[in-house]
């Protein structure tokens, strides 16, 4: 059964960042306890300093209420990072405190992207996600080289092209150094295209020859793609077509 007090910050919503201007900061507020959730205080952060909103209202017993906790203004292009969680429900003590954060992580742009960026630990972006994330807010004004740190990953989902990208302005995904290998096993896909356009691979493996299902899976239409000196692979033992 559920605990008789327990709020949760369940997600961030409708939270889009750009540098300069005063941003919403939105959060789901979600009441799992038994009793009607009447007052909480939420807090979020951007890692210094901490703000909070008083909230009321009744929420039922699975009830969720989408609250607009403050403003958030970047001042620096890169990865921000938002934290919320959600203290004292009802003026008591929060019995479960394993789902009262939730976290959001934007690149925040200085106008669109060229030249050459690392992906991993320490990098320009923390994750590849990341780094999508960005062409996708930001776009491009020129060609743009993605290196990443070496490492196995899961999937690679690319869909539409980036604005500004063109025949000669790309976005090529590499290694940084070492061996980057993207394979989601018999899952799917190691790497996904649905309508991309102006993207190249380089040096890159995709899937694998255990139990691969697909190397690369092309949906909608698709054009400009190049691979170079990628290893594509999938299972040679299995006889489905479903592994190709």
């Amino acid at each position: 059964s559920p605990y008789k007090e327990d709020a949760a910050i369940i997600d961030f919503a409708n939270t889009s960042l750009s540098m300069g201007t005063a941003n919403n900061v939105k959060v789901v507020l979600t009441n799992y306890g038994e009793n009607n959730l009447t007052s909480a205080e939420i807090k979020w952060t951007d890692g210094s300093v901490v703000n909070t909103k008083k909230w009321t209202g009744i929420l039922l017993s699975g009830g969720t209420d989408t609250v607009s906790v403050g403003t958030y203004t970047a001042k620096n292009e890169g990865t921000t990072h938002l934290t919320a969680w959600v203290e004292n429900p009802n003026g008591s003590k929060d019995l479960d405190n394993a789902n009262d954060t939730a976290k959001f992580s934007q690149f925040i742009c200085n106008g669109a992207l060229t030249g050459t960026y690392t992906i991993g630990n320490g990098k320009d972006f923390e994750t590849i996600n990341l780094a999508i994330d960005a062409l996708n807010h930001c776009g491009i004004k020129g060609p743009v080289t993605l290196k990443i740190q070496a490492g196995i990953y899961g999937q690679l989902n690319i869909s539409d092209s980036v604005k500004g990208s063109s025949t000669s302005n790309t976005v090529t995904f590499m290694p940084e150094n070492g061996s980057v290998v993207f394979d989601f096993q018999a899952t799917d896909a190691s790497l996904v295209l649905n309508n991309a356009r102006h993207f190249a691979f380089r040096g890159i493996t995709f899937g694998n020859i255990a139990n691969g299902l697909v190397g690369v899976r092309f949906t909608g239409l698709n054009s400009d793609i190049l691979f170079t000196d990628c290893d594509i692979l999938a299972s040679i033992n299995d006889t489905k077509n479903t592994y190709r």
